[in-house]
Order: structure tokens, then sequence, then C-alpha cells
């Protein structure tokens, strides 16, 4: 049925919720999972970064990208030991985070999307957006984990 699952993971319960859930409907259906870290651009500004060289600037930028790559790599591996191991874990930056996990799904052959929800009451969940439902407006496989 799926081979190859997709899960978006940041560093909310609900993310590393809906890793659990993939690596174990993974487990069994016998599929890959590929773990998405998406950074919004906004993560990386920095105030004492102005007047500095472009060079300069990509440097701190990339600097910054690595360490919340590593923070959440570590909590991964806090919350599940060793799944890391068993999963594949790439990290993208862009604005658009839902464009960028379904762009990535088609890129690569992902036949399912696992997001992790927020649980908002009534008409919460109508105003707020969600990166959740974003993807699910896209129109691709998605389960979704509360």
């Amino acid at each position: 049925m799926y081979q190859k699952l997709l899960v978006a993971v940041d560093e909310s319960e609900r993310a590393l919720k809906a890793l659990q859930q993939a690596v174990g409907l993974a487990d069994i259906l016998a599929a890959k999972v590929v773990a998405i870290y998406v950074l919004r651009p906004g993560d990386f500004q920095d105030p004492a970064e102005k007047g500095l060289s472009k060079e300069a600037l990509e440097q701190k930028r990339l600097e910054k990208q690595v360490f919340l790559q590593e923070k959440l790599l570590q909590k991964i591996e806090e919350e599940m030991p060793g799944v890391l191991a068993r999963i594949e874990f790439v990290t993208r930056v862009g604005r658009n985070t839902a464009k960028i996990i379904v762009g990535f799904a088609d890129e690569n052959g992902c036949d399912l999307i696992v997001l992790g929800s927020r649980n908002l009451p009534g008409a919460s969940s109508l105003i707020m957006r969600s990166v959740t439902n974003d993807v699910l407006g896209l129109g691709k496989n998605v389960l979704v984990v509360r």
C-alpha cells in the first residue's frame, strides 16, 4: 500500500507524536520513513546581523540552521531512542511550509504525509490557519495525528 511515508517534524509534542505514529505504521507496512524539518527564514533573523557582509550573514544563518536541526535531533533521540537510525532526516528552508512539504513528497515519491494537528476548539480551528490545513487543501494522501 504505502512504501514511503513523509512526516513533518518540529519541536512540538504533536509533531513527535506524528513521528512515532509514522514509524509504527512503517513497521507494519515495511515502509520507509522520511522526516522533514522546515525552517522559515524568520527563524534566522537576528537584529545583530545588520551590517554584516552577505557571506558573513549566510554563514551565521547556516550556523543557526545547524544549531536548530541538532537541537531537534537531540530532542527526538531523547523522546524516541534509536529512531533516528531508522529514518531519513531532511531539513528545508522556505516561507510556505505546506508547499515545501507537498513539493518534497511529490519529488521524492512519498505515498503518505503524516502530520500532527493541534486540537483547536470549534471556531478557533476555522479562524487559525495551520500547516496541516494547508497540506490537506493541496489534495495529497494525509494522515493527521492528534
